[in-house]
């Protein structure tokens, strides 16, 4: 499977109407190179920000390259042991969300009450359902997020914080993540839009 630089790349070339060999005559890398990037060869920042420069893509393929791996994160935590009742609500969220294969847009379920009723243990109940009947009913894994509404500290989680650890399960290193929370934002849409479109 191709690096998710590759893939961009391979896009942004068909959707130009460009070939490998006229990309690397733009960027001054001989052709033999650049097939060697195409098969599986780590590309180098110089290469990443020549190409990133002559198709115009705005930071993607920097981004993109700073992935190491397609990873497949399953970071949700077990459920609990004594889970009991909630047959009808679990059912529901189960249906909803099994439509998520074949619906044109993502299903989205919100359980709400008040604090310490159960509502995270029915989340993660149900989603261990669907993982155990169907293992391939999230093929691109799952995420999983305290947002610590309820913590001892009385601190909520940052969305900073959260997309730090969603990248990171995403595969970019740490030290490539962007300081500013809304560059990571809109590296975490871009990595997540390509797995939807590769799936």
């Amino acid at each position: 499977m191709p690096s998710p630089f590759v893939e961009e790349l391979q896009r942004l070339l068909t959707q130009r109407h460009m070939s490998w060999r006229r990309l690397a005559d733009l960027i001054s890398y001989h052709p033999s190179w650049l097939s060697k990037v195409r098969h599986g060869a780590p590309p180098s920042a110089s290469l990443v920000r020549r190409c990133d420069d002559a198709l115009e893509a705005g930071g993607k393929l920097i981004a993109l390259a700073a992935v190491k791996s397609a990873q497949r994160p399953a970071h949700l935590p077990p459920p609990l042991a004594g889970f009991v009742g909630r047959g009808v609500e679990r059912r529901r969220i189960r249906d909803v969300l099994r439509q998520a294969g074949t619906a044109q847009s993502t299903p989205v379920v919100s359980i709400d009450g008040p604090p310490g009723v159960g509502k995270t243990a029915l989340a993660l109940r149900c989603a261990d359902d669907i993982i155990r009947s169907e293992p391939d009913a999230f093929p691109d894994g799952q995420l999983y997020a305290d947002l610590k509404g309820y913590s001892k500290t009385g601190l909520s989680a940052l969305p900073a914080e959260i997309l730090e650890e969603f990248l990171t399960s995403l595969g970019v290193p740490v030290q490539e993540i962007p300081a500013r929370t809304e560059r990571r934002e809109k590296l975490y849409r871009l990595l997540t839009l390509r797995q939807v479109h590769s799936g």
